[in-house]
């Protein structure tokens, strides 16, 4: 797919914990041998990456956000040896390649699974999301 600023974007859908997804979104990183591989997942999770090749880490695995507050909420993000994100993970870490999660925030996706939000705190969320595709787009920019 050609698009402009870049030299070429490469978008590969995926079921999560597809075993045939992960075995056939290994082969496209091998043929397309991407700059940077970007993965659904909380943008602020994108520090434990490193972790997830540590070789005393058993599978399946899971990145847990959580809320404290009266509105109690949970986001969960399972991996598994067939999970086509942990394949894209191992794949960019044995491969030198930067890897990130693009979601939003945990806390924002957290605020927006709230109940009783008021029209203040959905307008506060709408400028993170939109500051938050920014600062996406700004990480597409570097990549060309």
């Amino acid at each position: 797919m050609k698009v402009s600023n870049f030299e070429e974007l490469n978008i590969f859908g995926i079921r999560h914990l597809s075993p045939n997804g992960a075995y056939s979104l290994k082969k496209y990183l091998d043929e397309k041998n991407p700059k940077c591989v970007l993965i659904e997942g909380p943008q602020d999770a994108t520090e434990y990456i490193p972790y997830f090749n540590d070789k005393n880490i058993k599978l399946p695995i899971a990145i847990l956000a959580y809320t404290n507050n009266d509105s109690m909420g949970t986001l969960l993000y399972p991996f598994a040896e067939y999970s086509p994100e942990y394949v894209a993970i191992i794949w960019a870490l044995s491969n030198n390649v930067e890897v990130r999660f693009i979601d939003l925030p945990s806390k924002y996706s957290l605020s927006l699974h709230r109940k009783g939000n008021d029209d203040s705190d959905n307008k506060d969320i709408e400028q993170k999301r939109l500051s938050y595709y920014k600062y996406n787009n700004d990480i597409y920019d570097r990549l060309t």
